[in-house]
């Protein structure tokens, strides 16, 4: 995350597995926020290990200096596409960050897609077109 920020980014993806669970976070580091992306979404919300590692990004971020607006991160659990089955997480979370890196320049517009999303499945033609992305990408620099 440092890194993002000495680039300006206004924004860092964070895809986390936890528990045999692909999720996203979408961490905006000038607002103090991160968007929690989860494909099952439970209805307490999920505990996740990595809240704490933010907070302590947070806490040293703060000690070197820079100013946030806020004393602790805001967790925004976003309404967003659910999965059918219980496999299609990583699919999930890759098409996420895709439609967000597609779709935001800023923290605005961010925050407009994120209230925009609906608990609709993804479609097959959606889910397939990830697909087919990931592997053109992987044969043309990977392999």
């Amino acid at each position: 995350m440092n890194e993002s920020v000495k680039s300006r980014n206004e924004f860092v993806l964070a895809p986390i597995f936890e528990n045999d669970h692909w999720m996203l976070l979408a961490i905006s580091v000038k607002n103090c926020t991160i968007y929690h992306f989860d494909s099952i979404c439970l209805s307490l919300g999920r505990k996740i290990k990595m809240k704490t590692i933010v907070r302590h990004f947070f806490t040293r971020y703060k000690m070197c200096g820079n100013r946030v607006n806020r004393k602790e991160p805001l967790w925004k659990y976003v309404e967003c596409a659910q999965q059918k089955g219980g496999l299609e997480c990583g699919f999930y979370v890759m098409r996420y960050m895709f439609d967000l890196v597609s779709c935001c320049n800023d923290v605005s517009d961010l925050e407009k897609v994120c209230t925009s999303m609906s608990g609709d499945p993804f479609t097959d033609e959606q889910i397939d077109e990830i697909r087919d992305k990931w592997a053109s990408y992987f044969t043309e620099h990977c392999v």
